[in-house]
């Protein structure tokens, strides 16, 4: 079966003044899809449509476009176009959580908010320098604290700058 054959999708490319191209044979497959076609007229920033069933389309952005001059007899030459949907549905904002740290103003734990959990996290370790506890126990809740950021969950959860924060 030869890779053409397997191209059974229909697409239009739509250029920035609205005119469209096409109809060209693809496969469109998850953010990509193939054109074996040469002399392919195609930049970023315009659009693929291809035709579904019920005369519906679906959109996606051009965000890359690479030519391969083939490889030999076995491969012709094509273009790989990368893809963004823009007709699904966008997804909801994360929602955020608000974690209070002993008498602190509060931090968000989510998108974005980097900073304010840093800031968080350094108000915690000066009040454990400040504390009336002995070195030892200064140094071992610093050594908790620093063993739960720098686990693999919280860097996740948190960021990779956090999990380096206690190690100043």
């Amino acid at each position: 079966m030869s890779l053409q054959s397997m191209m059974t999708d229909i697409a239009y490319i739509e250029k920035a003044d609205g005119t469209r191209t096409g109809p060209f044979k693809t496969r469109v497959a998850e953010n990509s899809a193939t054109i074996f076609k040469d002399d392919l007229d195609v930049t970023e920033g315009e659009r693929l449509f291809r035709t579904l069933p019920g005369n519906r389309e679906e959109s996606y952005l051009i965000t890359e476009a690479n030519y391969s001059a083939g490889l030999g007899g076995a491969i012709p030459p094509h273009w790989t176009l990368k893809l963004r949907k823009t007709t699904a549905i966008a997804s909801q904002p994360a929602k955020h959580t608000t974690v209070n740290i002993s008498n602190s103003s509060g931090i968000q734990v989510g998108d974005n908010n980097t900073m304010h959990i840093v800031s968080a996290l350094n108000e915690l370790q000066q009040r454990i320098d400040s504390s009336q506890a002995s070195q030892a126990e200064k140094q071992e809740a610093k050594g908790r604290l620093t063993s739960a950021l720098s686990h693999p969950l919280v860097v996740a959860v948190l960021g990779a700058a956090v999990g380096s924060l206690m190690s100043k």
